[in-house]
């Protein structure tokens, strides 16, 4: 598997972007859940989901030699910050006024 991270292919980064996505979100469901906390009434706090997804972009930015990693990274974290904003705006879970 680690042979396998090191390839310079956009499939990497898509597999590591909705890979690291996926684990972050179950993780924040089983903490809400064991916190006995309604996961449809604080869909805000799966913005947390996002952060290992940047820190992984961060580790590939800064290494430099996989560029096609990098960019597949950044198109993970664009589309699936649109569905979050998009599932955000639908369910009124955010308050602008």
């Amino acid at each position: 598997m680690s042979n396998y991270l090191k390839q310079d292919r956009y499939d990497v980064g898509i597999v590591l972007g909705i890979g690291s996505l996926a684990i972050a979100l179950a993780l924040v469901v089983v903490g809400l859940t064991i916190g006995q906390v309604q996961v449809a009434d604080n869909l805000r706090l799966f913005g947390l989901a996002f952060i290992p997804l940047i820190l992984i972009l961060r580790h590939y930015a800064k290494r430099k030699e996989q560029p096609k990693v990098t960019k597949a990274l950044i198109v993970v974290i664009f589309a699936s910050f649109i569905a979050f904003m998009a599932l955000i705006m639908s369910t009124k879970a955010l308050d602008l006024q």
